[in-house]
C-alpha cells in the first residue's frame, strides 16, 4: 500500500527522479510510482485524450496533424508536445518571446526523449497569424489569466478543427473558448474549443483511476504521462 510520488515544477526532474528510484528497486523490495508535476501529466494527458476523441469522432487521428503548442516550455505544454510527438503529431512549439530560447528547449526534449519537434516564431500578430494558417490544432497552456490568442490570429484559417485552452482564470488563453467549452464551436468559425474545466473533469478522474490501479496492483505500477494518456483515453469510451 506505500508508493512514490515525484511532483514539483520540473517534468523532466520527476521523471529523472522516477527513473533512478524505479532502478534502484529490486524484488521484492518493490513499490509503485507516479510522476505527476503540478498535475501536469494528468492535465496535458486529458486535454490529448479529449482531442483524440474528437479526431476519432470524424475518422481522424493523431497522425500527420499538425499540433501548435502555445506556452511550450511549461509543465503542461511541454507535456502535451511529448504525448502528441509520440501518437505521430507534426508538433510545433510557438515561442512567445524568445525564438532561439524555445529552440534550445525543443533540442533538449528531442536528445532527451528521441521525439520529433519542430519551432515557430510566435513574438507577433502577424507570426501567430502564420502558424494558425498551417497548424490543424492549437493548444494554449501558457500562465494562468494571460490572453494569448485574439480572435483575429485564427478567424480566417482554413485548416484549424480544434482548440484547447488549461486556463480557468480570465481572461481565457483563447478568444471565444470558455472555461466549459466542450467541443462547442467557436463563434464565427467552424473550429471545436475545449476549456479548462472540461479538461479538468478527465483530469481528476484520470488521476483517481490511477490511484486506485496502484491500489488494486499486485505488482508495482510505474506511473508517468504514457500511463495517464492510456487511462484518460480510456475513461472517453463507451461502456462495453
Amino acid at each position: 500500500r506505500e508508493a512514490l510520488f515525484f511532483g514539483g515544477r520540473d517534468i523532466h526532474l520527476s521523471l529523472a527522479m522516477q527513473k533512478l528510484s524505479k532502478n534502484a528497486m529490486f524484488k521484492p523490495f518493490e513499490v509503485s510510482t507516479m510522476a505527476d508535476p503540478s498535475g501536469a501529466f494528468t492535465t496535458a494527458a486529458s486535454m490529448l485524450a479529449i482531442i483524440d476523441k474528437h479526431l476519432r469522432a470524424n475518422q481522424q487521428t493523431f497522425n500527420q496533424q499538425t499540433i501548435a503548442i502555445f506556452g511550450a516550455t511549461g509543465t503542461v505544454g511541454g507535456t502535451a508536445a511529448l504525448i502528441a510527438a509520440s501518437l505521430g503529431a507534426n508538433v510545433v512549439l510557438v515561442a512567445h518571446k524568445d525564438v532561439q530560447q524555445m529552440q534550445t528547449y525543443a533540442q533538449s526534449l528531442q536528445e532527451k526523449y528521441a521525439v520529433d519537434v519542430e519551432v515557430a516564431d510566435g513574438t507577433s500578430d502577424q507570426t501567430k497569424t502564420a502558424v494558425l494558417q498551417i497548424a490543424n490544432i492549437a493548444i494554449c497552456a501558457a500562465a494562468a489569466g494571460v490572453r494569448v490568442l485574439e480572435n483575429v490570429h485564427f478567424a480566417q484559417s482554413s485548416t484549424l478543427k480544434i482548440m484547447a485552452d488549461v486556463n480557468a482564470v480570465a481572461p481565457s488563453g483563447i478568444d471565444g473558448v470558455g472555461v466549459n467549452s466542450n467541443g462547442d464551436t467557436i463563434l464565427g468559425t467552424q473550429i471545436a474549443s475545449f476549456g479548462a474545466l472540461a479538461i479538468g473533469d478527465l483530469k481528476y478522474k484520470t488521476q483517481q483511476r490511477l490511484l486506485q490501479n496502484m491500489l488494486k496492483s499486485e505488482v508495482a505500477l510505474h506511473i508517468d504521462y504514457e500511463q495517464a494518456f492510456k487511462t484518460a483515453k480510456s475513461l472517453l469510451l463507451p461502456p462495453s
